[in-house]
């Protein structure tokens, strides 16, 4: 959609600098790029895109509880991707590394600061996989052409 008299797109930190300006009502953000924001009183959250509540922010409603349709659930994440053709052996190292170092205290400690919570690879990789086949699903729904 191109943006028209009452339509501006703004990427990320614009956003925010409009927001807290009142220049624009509103953003849908990740909530990790805007927590302190919202700590500091800067910015108001109204909802979590998310299945469910996130500890960070724990009295934001997800957007199902705030009166919003299912399909209003749609989470921000971030993950660690390697090459399709990674040698198992080293895809399996890392793992192990990775697994290790979100079990580190210190490693705890700043993730939940940040208002990040890890999820089990083997369970994200699920995530994943079943993310890009509903983009995909809706891109085709949209009729946007992939190339």
């Amino acid at each position: 959609m191109t943006p028209g008299r009452d339509q501006i797109a703004f990427r990320g930190v614009e956003a925010l600098t409009e927001i807290i300006s009142g220049r624009v009502d509103f953003s849908v953000q990740p909530f990790q790029n805007t927590l302190a924001l919202i700590r500091d009183g800067k910015l108001a959250a109204l909802a979590i895109s998310a299945n469910k509540r996130v500890a960070a922010l724990p009295d934001v409603p997800t957007t199902i509880e705030a009166g919003l349709p299912p399909d209003s659930v749609y989470p921000f994440y971030t993950g660690i991707y390697l090459p399709a053709k990674t040698p198992p052996n080293i895809a399996s190292r890392l793992h192990g590394e990775i697994a290790k170092a979100l079990l580190a205290p210190v490693v705890k400690e700043r993730l939940t600061s940040l208002g990040i919570e890890s999820t089990p690879m083997e369970q994200f990789g699920k995530f994943f996989r079943d993310d890009v086949v509903a983009n995909v699903a809706l891109v085709k729904a949209a009729k946007i052409p992939m190339q």
